[in-house]
């Protein structure tokens, strides 16, 4: 009996490393499948907001480890009118001559015009959302973020004051604006708030602040903003952003980010990255 319970005891002491394997195997694929999510639900989240971003709008900032992403969020877009309506007109003549009084025109104090055809996207909010047209890169002289939150000359933006629907189109009210130049498409844009990601390796996280004033330099404080976090786990990143000088407002954005577990419970460290890429033009 003694020898058998010796022998028992030996093929324990061998069985016991090889019964830990499973379970090791099994909280280290766990683990993986954690930080999977975890950049998953970082993509998703970054491609839904940067789907409705203002092409050349982005801008990027960094500090260290740590990296900001702004732009501004477009409530819709719709194109402004070049020539007479053919129904009697709805604006007040501004700069144009007689029975043009609804087109938008560059150079011109305007404060009214009429689009061709509806609004795309959601619901106009007058006072609240920026007309933004002809947008090119932060840092030029069609910097969507020039003034601020205040209209300035030469910016690219005003305060949408009320919008009134057309049989087809909508009559667009502004604060009184200049505008340097329209796109060629006429296409123009209702902004609705800025937004910026933060991602931070010092605490783990991929921040989002939303509900801020429009600021000429990119913020990285956010007092008073809403501040969600997205993600945890960030151990690196990198964001690049690249605007097409020959096709603007054309953007390119790419994120670089790498999660991390470190060693605990028998369990190794494990990391994880990857790789995203948007591209932001014109409808």
């Amino acid at each position: 009996m003694v020898v058998a319970l010796s022998v028992l005891g030996v093929i324990a002491m061998m069985a016991v490393p090889m019964l830990n394997l499973p379970v090791r195997a099994w909280s280290e694929a766990a683990v993986r499948r954690d930080l999977a999510a975890e950049l998953r639900l970082a993509y998703v989240r970054m491609d839904d907001e940067l789907r409705r971003a203002l092409p050349g709008s982005v801008r990027h900032r960094q500090l260290g480890a740590r990296h900001w992403l702004e732009f501004l969020t477009v409530r819709a877009s719709t194109r402004a009118r070049a020539a007479p309506a053919a129904a009697a007109p709805v604006c007040p003549l501004a700069c144009a001559a007689p029975g043009n009084n609804d087109s938008l025109e560059p150079s011109c104090a305007e404060s009214c015009f009429t689009t061709l055809g509806p609004w795309v996207g959601d619901p106009v909010q007058p006072g609240q959302d920026w007309l933004v047209v002809d947008p090119r890169m932060p840092g030029s002289a069609w910097d969507p973020y020039v003034g601020g939150s205040a209209v300035v000359a030469g910016g690219i933006k005003s305060r949408i004051t009320a919008v009134t629907a057309l049989p087809d189109g909508s009559r667009v009210d502004i604060a009184p604006h200049a505008f340097p130049s329209l796109a060629a498409s006429r296409r123009v844009w209702a902004v609705a708030e800025p937004v910026s990601f933060q991602c931070d390796p010092g605490s783990s996280t991929l921040l989002r602040h939303s509900g801020y004033a429009i600021a000429a330099a990119q913020p990285t404080a956010f007092a008073g903003a809403t501040t969600t976090t997205l993600a945890g786990d960030i151990a690196a990143c990198d964001f690049v952003v690249g605007s097409d000088l020959l096709h603007p407002p054309r953007q390119r954005v790419s994120v670089r980010m790498r999660v991390q577990r470190p060693a605990g419970a028998g369990v190794g460290a494990e990391s994880m990255e990857s790789l995203w890429q948007w591209s932001l033009r014109e409808p």
